[in-house]
């Protein structure tokens, strides 16, 4: 059985081993702990790091998702905190993202990659409300 870890799914992304830091004049909304990864059918594996999803004054994007490998530009965002859970779509190329907060903090994220015909999904926690 493949175990997949937070790097090499970051390879599958076309991630650099980039830090990103806050921006200038950003909030953050959630500072999320991703703890499970699920490559395609595979089993799924621990994982153990962190995104932030932020709004950056001045940006005519909704919101940003930080990783530790790079910032990913938001397009959507669906906001019925704290009365339903919290929808952001974002995309990048090659890459459609799909984040859901539910009330209680829950975060599932899907990242779906039409052209290598695969999709990872993240699972774990979320702290902030927007």
């Amino acid at each position: 059985m493949l175990k997949i870890s937070s790097a090499l799914c970051f390879g599958f992304l076309g991630f650099g081993l980039l830090a990103s830091g806050a921006m200038a004049g950003s909030a953050t909304l959630f500072e999320c702990q991703i703890t499970h990864e699920c490559l395609d059918q595979e089993a799924c594996a621990e994982s153990g790091f962190e995104l932030q999803i932020e709004r950056s004054a001045g940006s005519s994007d909704p919101f940003q998702l930080i990783t530790p490998a790079e910032t990913i530009d938001g397009v959507f965002m669906d906001d019925n905190s704290p009365v339903a859970a919290t929808h952001l779509v974002a995309r990048q190329t090659g890459a459609y993202h799909m984040l859901t907060i539910q009330t209680d903090g829950a975060l599932r994220w899907s990242v779906h990659m039409p052209i290598a015909e695969m999709a990872i999904s993240y699972f774990g926690t979320c702290e902030g409300s927007v």
